[in-house]
């Protein structure tokens, strides 16, 4: 599952697929589900542990090969985004980090996994972000170090809780023919399938879960 967009905190992603909230276990009743996220998570004891009983796994390659080789009925979400799709998070905006984003695919292609693409529309405006180009060069250099980013923002009543907003999740899978050894055309085409079904899915649902957009979806990196 293709996570989009990571927005401040991924709300939309968590509540959807590692809670009951939204029905999930009601609609999908056979399907064990998990969503990767940073290594680092996994290198300090107890963190660990209380990541791995909420769902969480490792977003390294082997970790994501090897919950899906354990059945048909596994599924993990990938934020493909990432903390640099963060920072293009802002009330009302539809921006994407995905061009440079191969190794989702390749692993699609050598498990033969389906892949869904998953858009929250209303998830960019849950906090407001502050912006600043010197802060923006701060959090780009941080990123480069360590993997890992801080946005600052802020929600209802200049705190930390997400601002009342609607947020409607919306998604269609693709199926993915199984490659053990993908070449980078077989990659660049997958990637590019990806690309039109999600720009697809969001055409289709964007004016009616979305009308007070600032701009439509924007694949910026």
């Amino acid at each position: 599952m293709g996570l989009h967009p990571h927005g401040i905190i991924c709300y939309s992603h968590f509540v959807n697929v590692l809670t009951d909230v939204t029905g999930f276990k009601s609609l999908f009743p056979s399907i064990d589900r998990r969503i990767a996220t940073l290594n680092i998570i996994f290198l300090f004891p107890f963190i660990r542990e209380l990541a791995l009983i909420h769902g969480l796994i490792s977003v390294e390659k082997n970790s994501i090969k090897y919950w899906l080789s354990r059945g048909r009925n596994k599924a993990v979400g990938v934020v493909i985004g990432g903390a640099a799709e963060s920072l293009e998070c802002f009330e009302g905006t539809n921006r994407i980090v995905l061009k440079k984003r191969k190794g989702f695919f390749k692993v699609a292609l050598e498990t033969g996994a389906a892949l869904v693409p998953i858009y929250s529309f209303g998830e960019t405006s849950l906090w407001n972000q502050m912006s600043h180009p010197m802060l923006y060069k701060l959090q780009k250099a941080l990123l480069r170090l360590c993997g890992f980013t801080i946005p600052l923002a802020y929600g209802r009543w200049y705190t930390l809780i997400p601002r009342q907003q609607r947020v409607v999740t919306v998604g269609k899978p693709i199926p993915v023919t199984k490659t053990e050894n993908p070449t980078s055309t077989q990659i660049d085409e997958l990637q590019a399938k990806y690309i039109q079904a999600l720009q697809s899915l969001y055409d289709k649902y964007k004016d009616e879960y979305d009308k007070d957009r600032k701009e439509e979806l924007k694949i910026v990196g």
